[in-house]
């Protein structure tokens, strides 16, 4: 008999997975960069606790987001590749990893000079013809970012398309409101928004971002099927002071 540990870690990363997808709009931002961080979060699930080490790195116009971390014999990593075309992104190549004794592998292509866009899914590519709002499930929680920027005030909704294998999937935020949270880096103001989905009943993602930090996601937390994974923001630093005031761990 399998120990409890070997099967609940690889579930484990699945739901912080989905907790981690749950953002995006498609507003626009054309004033607005994306200043180059390094962020450390805490999550747990089934009384499991891990960290999370996330990165957004620029050379030259492209950009590079990396989300990494591992518990007992499981890990997770994503890497999406991108550009900003008038404020808004542009996909270039995304990838995720989910090891241990589960093993699961996706991948997003975005091909423009050839209209077309490859996704990876239980070990089947899929083809979609290419549109310039469509966003992989890494890279759409910056282009949340970029719009929460530009927006003068919190939008009452916000719509976003993901892709993820066979499917272009349309993402519904609503506003609940302003909230300040007490976090490791102290009282924060927060927007908070929640994602729709078909199964609420089910089925429920809430997100805090920090228009200090650039709208910096500071809080997530996801339910499903009676399991809830909270992620929250423990550390960040900003490689440039220009738009955010540099940030380290309370």
């Amino acid at each position: 008999m399998r120990s409890v540990s070997r099967i609940v870690a690889p579930l484990t990363w699945r739901l912080v997975a989905l907790a981690l997808v749950a953002v995006a709009p498609v507003l626009a931002a054309s004033e607005i960069e994306l200043t180059p961080y390094q962020a450390r979060y805490s999550t747990t699930a089934m009384g499991l606790g891990m960290t999370l080490e996330r990165s957004l790195r620029r050379d030259g116009d492209r950009f590079t987001l990396r989300n990494e971390g591992s518990v007992l014999i499981a890990s997770l990593k994503e890497v999406a590749h991108f550009s900003l075309v008038d404020g808004q992104i542009r996909g270039d190549t995304f990838s995720y990893k989910l090891g241990g004794l589960v093993r699961r592998k996706r991948a997003v292509e975005f091909l423009p000079e050839q209209n077309l866009i490859r996704s990876l899914r239980k070990d089947r590519w899929t083809e979609h013809t290419w549109q310039a709002n469509i966003l992989d499930r890494l890279s759409q929680q910056e282009q949340l970012r970029l719009d929460l920027m530009t927006a003068s005030t919190a939008p009452s909704t916000l719509r976003f398309h993901v892709i993820d294998g066979p499917r272009v999937r349309e993402r519904v935020l609503e506003l609940v409101g302003k909230e300040t949270l007490e976090t490791a880096l102290g009282a924060l103001e927060t927007v908070h928004y929640r994602q729709l989905h078909d199964d609420p009943d089910e089925r429920s993602s809430d997100i805090w971002l920090a228009p200090s930090l650039d709208f910096t996601m500071v809080r997530t937390v996801h339910i499903e099927d009676g399991t809830e994974v909270q992620i929250e923001l423990q550390s960040i630093e900003f490689d440039s002071a220009s738009t955010a005031e540099q940030r380290t761990e309370a």
